[in-house]
């Protein structure tokens, strides 16, 4: 199994080094608008010899696997070709490849601005009602992680460091957000977060000139 992070990793490595490669242009039309990501074998193959630059429409068509996709890219249709088919059917004939692509990118940027838009209004509608809306949620927000955030706080507060704390959370079996082991640096992380005195079980937390609790970690 993947990890989440490490393969969000090793694709936003991979994807500059394959449109360069493929001088950023699709590589079954050529078009330069919208270009995404294909993954020839699979969402889990970053590797680059795995990868191609195709537009939007082409990357809607094109299929998985090796052998197809050489006989795809060799024989069939391109994505704007496609949706010309597809137009002609409805009615819509001797449209030019030039339009049809200019007019998709057209659409696929207004809805990238109108979700924008969207989740911009939501925010600030959670932001008025005191609801935190950005980001992963702070350690200790998640249930059964209050008692663990505890522990750490008790065990920093005898002076323990991050990493006696994150030997001490496996010997206790104490569980992580993401299921593995206590580390050091996740442990300092979660203590230098500016914040974290809120989330202490009594509630208490002596307030800096901002107004936001501090913890002195």
């Amino acid at each position: 199994m993947i990890k989440r992070d490490s393969y969000k990793s090793s694709f936003e490595s991979a994807k500059p080094i394959v449109l360069n490669r493929d001088g950023n242009r699709c590589v079954k039309c050529g078009c330069s608008l919208s270009l995404e990501i294909h993954h020839v074998e699979g969402y889990k193959q970053n590797d680059p010899a795995l990868l191609v630059t195709l537009c939007y429409l082409c990357h809607g068509v094109a299929p998985m696997g090796t052998e197809r996709f050489k006989e795809w890219l060799a024989n069939g249709e391109s994505g704007v070709q496609t949706l010309n088919r597809y137009l002609a059917a409805k009615g819509l004939h001797g449209l030019g490849e030039r339009h049809i692509l200019a007019f998709c990118s057209a659409l696929i940027d207004l809805g990238w601005d109108l979700n924008v838009n969207r989740f911009r209004v939501a925010r600030e509608r959670m932001r008025k009602s005191g609801v935190r809306c950005e980001g992963r949620k702070p350690f200790g927000l998640w249930e059964g992680e209050a008692d663990a955030l505890r522990q750490m706080l008790e065990l920093r507060a005898e002076g323990k460091t991050c990493e006696v704390i994150a030997d001490t959370l496996n010997e206790r079996a104490v569980p992580t957000r993401g299921g593995g082991k206590w580390l050091r640096t996740v442990v300092a992380k979660i203590l230098k977060r500016e914040k974290v005195g809120r989330y202490r079980s009594n509630g208490e937390g002596e307030q800096n000139e901002h107004g936001r609790e501090r913890n002195g970690y």
